[in-house]
């Protein structure tokens, strides 16, 4: 009989959260992530927020939004549309609405969706900050890199193809449900330079 090579790692409660996908993930689908994230290079903290455009698949009534220690949740804003009628124009009047009860479990957020879930496609806008999970042996063990390149410029990655995307920003972290499309806004002193994937607009 084969053995494995090495002890085989022990699942917590907060691995359980983050790999199950039930009721709190399974009835809407990430259409697009709007992420605006600020750099700050003298203390390696993040700050800003990511708009979560979805698609209501059934009625819900706990949303799931992850984000890993030790990064924090400040707040969840949803959005309510309503068309109103004039006699000369339609206008659309959108209101977000602040998520006042919301409960922290391991590296999840779960708050009530029962204003959400009635709504065909909807949005959310998620604040947070905090000083992210350092990668202690990138790409392998994930998290952020806070380095100098050879001249002593401040150089910044990012290694979270294993450890997931919520380890530096809120989403829905599992890979059944990756969002259709996603804007990456920035901000990192203007003597350095932002790269990343996609196209540049």
């Amino acid at each position: 009989m084969a053995q494995p090579l090495k002890q085989q790692q022990k699942f917590n409660h907060a691995d359980t959260i983050r790999g199950t996908y039930g009721s709190s993930r399974d009835w809407w689908d990430a259409l697009k992530y709007d992420l605006h994230v600020k750099f700050n290079i003298e203390d390696s903290t993040i700050s800003g927020y990511n708009v979560i455009q979805f698609k209501t698949l059934k009625k819900g009534t706990v949303m799931q939004i992850d984000l890993q220690e030790p990064m924090i949740l400040d707040s969840i804003y949803y959005q309510h549309q309503k068309v109103t009628t004039s006699t000369t124009n339609k206008a659309v009047v959108v209101m977000f609405t602040k998520v006042e009860s919301i409960k922290k479990d391991g590296n999840a957020y779960f708050f009530s969706a029962k204003d959400i879930s009635n709504k065909n496609n909807s949005s959310l806008i998620i604040y947070y900050h905090g000083k992210p999970r350092i990668a202690r042996r990138p790409p392998w063990d994930g998290g952020l890199i806070w380095k100098q390149s050879a001249d002593g410029s401040p150089w910044v990655s990012v290694a979270c193809q294993s450890l997931g995307a919520s380890v530096w920003y809120p989403c829905k972290d599992h890979q059944s449900d990756e969002p259709d499309s996603a804007e990456m806004h920035i901000t990192i002193p203007d003597s350095l330079m932002c790269v990343g994937n996609g196209r540049y607009r």
